[in-house]
């Protein structure tokens, strides 16, 4: 597994770039709630991560995923397979 800690700002930012598998990666925001999907990912369509929440999302090997929060920046820790 492979641990990435990403600066999250109020521009989308990619967390999760496609891979050619399917794949279970894990995530935790620090500090302040985290809205990921896909490019267009905003506060108001994106799935909210509660701050200090370890959340699992399974994606298909052609996803890409970015992450925005409201104000300011936070951290966010993705844990990915090492293949990735």
């Amino acid at each position: 597994m492979i641990s990435t800690t990403y600066t999250v700002t109020t521009t989308a930012v990619k967390i999760y770039d496609k891979t050619n598998a399917s794949e279970r990666i894990y995530l935790r925001a620090t500090g302040s709630d985290v809205f990921v999907g896909g490019a267009n990912v905003s506060t108001s369509n994106g799935l909210k991560l509660d701050a200090n929440a370890v959340v699992e999302i399974y994606l298909d090997g052609a996803e890409t995923l970015y992450a925005i929060v409201n104000t300011g920046s936070h951290s966010l820790a993705v844990l990915s397979p090492s293949q990735s």
